[in-house]
């Protein structure tokens, strides 16, 4: 081996200890009884007093849900993500753009609406 194959295998060798010490799983954390308590899932959808459910306002969330003429280029709807034929969750990694290619964050989980604040 000569001086710079061997200064190559060291550098190949050495961002490889790096790299698989900085990108290393995290270790899972146990949920103490406080959290599991905070964060648990309601037993009913909290609806608010002064706007109470009823069945239209679930037809109109429907139809909402799948229209595509809410998002900017008019192609994809909610249910392009949180697909109901995997459990209304995204069956990617990452959740599709408006541009067709992968974001950079994921979907937010639609349990997560219930507890969203109206803008």
């Amino acid at each position: 081996m000569t001086i710079s194959t061997r200064r190559l295998a060291g550098a190949i060798a050495l961002c490889s200890a790096v790299c698989a010490f900085l990108f290393q799983p995290a270790a899972a954390q146990e949920l103490t009884d406080a959290q599991r308590t905070a964060y648990r899932r309601p037993e009913t959808i909290p609806f608010p007093k002064d706007n109470p459910y009823t069945p239209e306002k679930a037809a109109l969330g429907k139809m909402l849900f799948f229209d595509t003429r809410l998002s900017r280029d008019k192609n994809l709807n909610c249910a392009s993500c949180h697909n109901p034929s995997f459990g209304w969750e995204v069956p990617f990694a990452k959740a599709i753009g408006a541009d067709i290619e992968l974001a950079a964050t994921n979907a937010t989980p639609l349990q997560y609406i219930v507890r969203a604040v109206p803008v």
